[in-house]
């Protein structure tokens, strides 16, 4: 959730670096090396994701 002393997210900009960093990194890959890339970074959003979720659901349950 945003709060009022965070900037706004500026979300093309930042899809657009996220987009351009990646067919920096591709150029001139496989199709087995790109799928490949995008499986890792998948697998790291994945974890990521459960890593925040527990946090905020252990950060719930010590408020309560």
């Amino acid at each position: 959730m945003k709060t009022p002393e965070q900037p706004p997210i500026k979300a093309v900009e930042l899809v657009r670096r996220i987009r351009d960093g990646h067919a920096e990194r591709l150029a001139g890959k496989t199709l087995e090396e790109r799928l490949a890339f995008y499986h890792e970074e998948g697998g790291k959003a994945q974890a990521e994701l459960e890593r925040l979720s527990r946090q905020r659901r252990d950060a719930r349950q010590t408020a309560v």
